[in-house]
């Protein structure tokens, strides 16, 4: 197999992959002379990383300038206003940002950069609005994350992990099969009488580890088919500006991972105290 098809893109199996990484595929420009290079790409990744640890430090700031008077108890959470408040736009902007940066490819630097801020800020306000020991929570998935990140990454470079066609389909129906999953639980849910059973299987703590465990395992999947699909734009001489398509497609995937661990630790956490208060 000589090079030119080695890097040929391949869009079979890939369909329900990142969006962002999937548009590379599609990309037929080259430029020999400024190429994206994985060097490009790890260090526009890193830039986005740390735009969401400063997204996580901009909470703790302005949860530090909030005084302790304008705290508000309801149904349990420790809630500040103003802080919600900013959640709440932040989470409408990590939903539409993405949508944009993938219709308007110039943007992607600063869409990306809102994307990574916004998502940060609301996930560090949920863990600490949730309580202070799943705040903790955080740092633990950022620290698994961070881990499972690394052991794709060594497997996909030492070429024990082969991201192929078969691949690629096995990582997107099992992906079919967990989103089908829940939107037929949406709509059982909406039917009275089945009501109550869809609300027990989806708060039985096994239920939502093994639900949890499963969208880690495609998360970390559609991790490596991100590696594989970013070595074929570089061997494909993509121009450079590509390359922050590429880190935000990647950083993207792994916020998701982040976010599926941190809710699966919150749900066993839960879990955990709920069997403890029955007993």
């Amino acid at each position: 197999m000589d090079t030119m098809e080695k890097a040929a893109p391949s869009r079979r199996g890939s369909l329900m992959m990142n969006p962002m990484i999937r548009k590379l595929d599609r990309v037929e420009e080259q430029s020999p002379e400024r190429p994206a290079t994985y060097g490009g790409i790890a260090a526009k990744t890193l830039f986005f990383m740390l735009a969401a640890a400063a997204g996580v430090a901009g909470y703790f700031i302005l949860h530090a300038l909030l005084p302790d008077e304008q705290a508000i108890q309801a149904s349990g959470y420790h809630i500040y206003l103003i802080e919600t408040l900013v959640a709440i736009i932040a989470l409408v902007v990590s939903v539409f940002s993405p949508l944009l940066a993938f219709a308007i490819r110039p943007l992607v630097p600063i869409l990306g950069l809102i994307y990574c801020l916004s998502t940060a800020y609301t996930i560090t306000w949920l863990g600490a609005t949730m309580g202070g020991e799943y705040s903790g929570l955080i740092f633990l998935a950022l620290g698994i994350t961070i881990v499972l990140v690394a052991v794709m990454a060594f497997l996909y470079a030492t070429g024990k992990v082969k991201v192929g066609h078969k691949f690629r389909t096995v990582v997107t129906a099992l992906f079919i099969t967990v989103a089908c999953s829940g939107l037929i639980g949406f709509v059982l849910s909406l039917i009275p009488p089945l009501r109550g059973i869809v609300h027990y299987a989806q708060n039985d703590p096994i239920f939502s580890l093994i639900a949890g465990v499963i969208y880690i395992i495609v998360a970390c999947a559609f991790l490596l088919v991100d590696f594989d699909t970013i070595q074929r734009a570089v061997e494909r001489e993509l121009p450079k500006k590509y390359e922050w398509a590429a880190a935000f497609g990647l950083a993207y995937t792994i916020i998701f991972l982040f976010l599926k661990i941190f809710f699966l630790l919150a749900n066993a956490k839960q879990g955990s105290g709920n069997s403890a208060a029955a007993s």
